[in-house]
């Protein structure tokens, strides 16, 4: 079923991950693939990460891909948003396990999640009103890419700054 709102979303992906996590290793040992989630109409979320997420994207929130768009083009964020009527980007950030674990290279990889989130904002005249008015939610995330956990990150930290930019981005 697809979440109605930004909240929902956010929690399906949440416990998507989870069960993905859970199920990853009892699968391995029985040699079963991972089944996936009856897809809806149109995708509920969209990722905004690396090309290489996106053959991950779906397994690792136990969705289908018709439940979770992925873009690599921050620009190209909010029209994308807008064209599919999601209710959450999440701006996803591939890392090596040891990069969550050592302060410095996380920090380091929080900072480029940040920016490409920053910039879909500031590219997105749109993206911004929605998120203004609660139609739409946008969070970051780290991806460890050996164990695929997802370490949510949330809200930019300077949101209320970057929604009251005005830029001369696309609509």
């Amino acid at each position: 079923m697809r979440p109605v709102d930004p909240t929902s979303a956010l929690a399906a992906l949440i416990a998507g991950n989870r069960r993905h996590l859970a199920q990853r290793g009892a699968r391995a040992e029985r040699g079963e693939r991972q089944s996936l989630f009856a897809p809806s109409a149109r995708p509920f979320a969209l990722a905004l990460a690396e090309r290489s997420v996106a053959e991950v994207a779906a397994s690792v929130f136990s969705t289908t891909e018709r439940d979770i768009h992925v873009v690599d083009c921050p620009v190209e964020a909010g029209v994308r948003a807008a064209e599919h009527g999601v209710g959450l980007i999440v701006a996803l950030q591939p890392v090596p396990m040891s990069v969550v674990e050592v302060e410095i290279k996380r920090r380091a990889s929080e900072d480029a999640v940040f920016e490409r989130l920053a910039a879909a904002l500031r590219a997105s005249t749109h993206l911004r009103r929605a998120i203004l008015d609660g139609r739409v939610r946008a969070v970051a995330a780290l991806l460890e890419e050996e164990s695929q956990r997802v370490h949510w990150l949330g809200e930019h930290p300077q949101l209320a700054e970057l929604l009251a930019e005005s830029s001369g981005g696309a609509p």
